[in-house]
């Protein structure tokens, strides 16, 4: 199984009117291996963290080396902004 927590400060998602972050993780060859989007609720828990940045806890079963997630936010307004990625050691 493979568990892993995603760091992002508020100032890296700055607006109040997300209808979904798409949450996603890749393996060593660019593929999309799992997607567990974050919904308004846990959105506004996450960001309402006590320690003042979200942590996005996802995990699922894979064979696969896991080496990149994405979190590409969609606002009500906007649509999808910049995702935000990050590399997994």
């Amino acid at each position: 199984q493979f568990k892993f927590c995603i760091d992002i400060t508020y100032e890296q998602v700055p607006l109040d009117d997300y209808t979904f972050w798409a949450v996603a993780f890749f393996n060593d060859k660019g593929e999309e291996v799992d997607r567990q989007d974050a919904d308004v609720g846990e959105i506004k828990r996450l960001k309402n963290d006590p320690e003042e940045y979200c942590k996005i806890w996802r995990w699922f079963e894979t064979d696969d080396k896991i080496v990149k997630w994405r979190v590409w936010p969609h606002s009500e307004e906007h649509g999808f902004v910049d995702p935000i990625e990050g590399d997994i050691g």
